[in-house]
């Protein structure tokens, strides 16, 4: 007798094994677009700041950030940019990097926290002729594409 191929019962394994694969892809892949409740923040006392974890970073990997918290730091820090620029005209074509630290030192913006407790830092490229701001921060892990450590 001549045996070609596998028979049923390592074909069903084979599906089956393939199939949780698929499960556990879609699982992650769904908690990656819409994180679960359980792992936001939540604010049990509203009348405390919202920064109270500063310092504490026991539990990080529980809390998830959505993207659009850092979105709205990235709005912070490039509406400071642009109120900074209004207060000190910069004269010239070549591109401008305001950090954040200068638009702390001036009083602009005060120091960024996400909800992880990380502390923000990033800066702002400013082309002077499209007036065009392109707002870079890194808070903890994340960091805004391109990234430079060095233009902080």
């Amino acid at each position: 007798m001549n045996r070609r191929g596998f028979g049923l019962i390592a074909m069903l394994l084979f599906c089956s094994f393939l199939g949780l694969c698929l499960l556990t892809s879609f699982y992650y892949y769904n908690q990656l677009i819409h994180p679960s409740s359980d792992y936001k923040l939540k604010n049990t006392n509203s009348s405390k700041n919202t920064h109270c974890m500063q310092n504490d970073y026991s539990g990080v990997s529980t809390v998830s950030v959505s993207l659009n918290e850092y979105y709205t730091l990235e709005r912070q820090l490039q509406q400071a940019a642009k109120n900074y620029v209004q207060s000190h005209p910069i004269i010239g074509e070549n591109q401008v990097v305001i950090t954040m630290q200068t638009l702390q030192t001036q009083k602009i913006i005060d120091v960024l926290y996400d909800s992880n407790g990380y502390r923000c830092n990033g800066y702002v490229l400013y082309h002077p002729i499209t007036q065009l701001y392109t707002p870079y921060i890194r808070c903890g892990t994340y960091a805004t594409v391109d990234y430079v450590n060095r233009l902080e």
